[in-house]
């Protein structure tokens, strides 16, 4: 049974005004845009902005609504089996995809094809409130964080619970929560529930205010998101039987280790391939000028035809959304992001391929992760091209050891995995009691939405 809103008294602190928000970000644009211009980066923001600022295909129907958004690929990514598990038990429910970068949206339409799939709208009022009026959503997910005071005082206005799933806390960014709480209201009073990933995150949120029957331990996502085991290197088209290393999501500065170590294990091993795929895939002709430079042949993925062998070294993915399928085909997965002060990426999907993986040194993204492979002597942490090169020729000259590594990691992914049905389980209270926004579909989008006679909002 959902509380009523006088059952959790509000916190102290305050919101801030959707006026002066809309203040701070336009002179905060504005300030910053000569500076992007100047370093070449103001049409990458201005395409960036364009975007989400198009107007969205209104809904046409009076079915009921979730809206469930993630930042990027990898939120987006680590939500396809929620998604397969909510529409297999809410049918007659519409559901809407957004995501924040380009990418993000890419990857939704490529795994979310019946689904609508939209660019989120810029935390200014007026593009939230007619996200609002176009999409009557009943009820919004956040995949793992990703709150904007506009967004969530709409929602709030509007009686629409939002929800937060997959989310996590390390000690740092609870501090800076903590700071923040102190002048506004964290976490906003429109989050009515958050599904975490570990105990440390689910204490974090109660100190922060969150009523502890609103929180609820369900897992990492991430873990019921694995590449199938099934396919084989061929898969890469490659002439012969090679043995073929993928550094996937890399960022600038990483490719250059793999390409050094993957010079040396070539002087040993001349039948293995290294395919590289860039986090961001406009980096391509850049990773491929790096190889060449080193004397190797590279080929693009997009120029790939359907059958053609491949006699490149070096194999750069310049496409969106077929990381899963090629990590399935690899031998050994350098997983990007880690070698350079960035986070890191998720190492769960190629582990749960069953692929021996790498990493770096800095993944604090996935701190809690990567100890639990290492843990089980599941994963290989390297910092240089050196260590680089020595746990491939390792994993090359020894397939046994390989492929235990990979059984081994397995085993860690296949005891985490249901988190995407305990969330839901969780939210289904709320769900439950859900009917369908009350605005008719013959009303004008633009007119603001009668909530009226909508049930009160869970509140703190």
């Amino acid at each position: 049974m959902i509380q009523k809103r006088s059952e959790y008294p509000e916190r102290k602190g305050i919101t801030l005004p959707s006026l002066l928000l809309d203040a701070f970000y336009i002179s905060g644009l504005a300030l910053t845009l000569p500076y992007l211009f100047a370093i070449g980066k103001g049409k990458t923001v201005l395409d960036h902005f364009k975007r989400r600022w198009r107007p969205i295909s209104p809904r046409t129907n009076d079915k009921p609504c979730l809206w469930l958004h993630g930042v990027s690929v990898g939120e987006i990514f680590s939500a396809r089996k929620f998604v397969e598990e909510f529409t297999s038990r809410y049918p007659d429910w519409d559901l809407i995809i957004s995501a924040t970068t380009r990418s993000g949206v890419g990857v939704s339409k490529i795994h979310f094809r019946d689904h609508q799939v939209i660019s989120y709208p810029f935390d200014l009022s007026f593009l939230v409130k007619r996200a609002f009026n176009y999409l009557r959503p009943d009820m919004i997910v956040i995949v793992e964080h990703d709150l904007w005071p506009n967004f969530l005082a709409e929602a709030r206005k509007r009686e629409v619970p939002v929800a937060i799933v997959n989310g996590r806390l390390s000690e740092r960014s609870f501090k800076g929560y903590k700071r923040l709480a102190r002048w506004i209201t964290w976490p906003p009073p429109g989050v009515v529930h958050i599904c975490v990933e570990d105990e440390f995150s689910a204490q974090g949120f109660v100190k922060l205010g969150m009523p502890s029957d609103r929180v609820r331990v369900t897992g990492n996502f991430k873990f019921d998101v694995t590449a199938e085991k099934s396919k084989s290197v061929e898969g890469f088209g490659f002439v012969g039987e090679p043995w073929v290393f993928l550094g996937a999501s890399t960022h600038p500065g990483e490719e250059d280790i793999l390409l050094a170590a993957f010079l040396r294990l070539q002087k040993e091993a001349p039948n293995t391939r290294l395919v590289l795929a860039p986090r961001r895939d406009d980096r391509a002709v850049e990773v491929s000028q790096s190889a060449r430079k080193l004397g190797f042949s590279t080929q693009f993925w997009s120029q790939k035809k359907l059958g053609e062998k491949l006699d490149a070294k070096v194999l750069i993915i310049d496409t969106v959304g077929e990381l899963g399928d090629l990590l399935s085909c690899a031998d050994a997965v350098f997983v990007g992001g880690s070698l350079v002060p960035f986070g890191g990426h998720n190492v769960i999907e190629p582990v749960g391929a069953g692929k021996p993986v790498l990493t770096g040194p800095h993944h604090k993204n996935f701190m809690r992760v990567v100890e639990a492979f290492k843990e089980n002597r599941a994963l290989e942490v390297v910092s240089t091209a050196s260590e680089v090169f020595e746990v491939l020729r390792e994993l090359y000259r020894d397939p046994e050891k390989a492929k235990k590594m990979a059984d081994r990691a397995s085993r860690t992914v296949e005891e985490r995995t249901g988190a995407s049905t305990r969330a839901l389980d969780a939210l289904n209270p709320i769900l439950s009691t859900i009917s369908p926004s009350v605005l008719p579909i013959s009303r004008r989008v633009e007119q603001p939405q009668d909530t009226s006679s909508r049930r009160p909002l869970p509140t703190r």
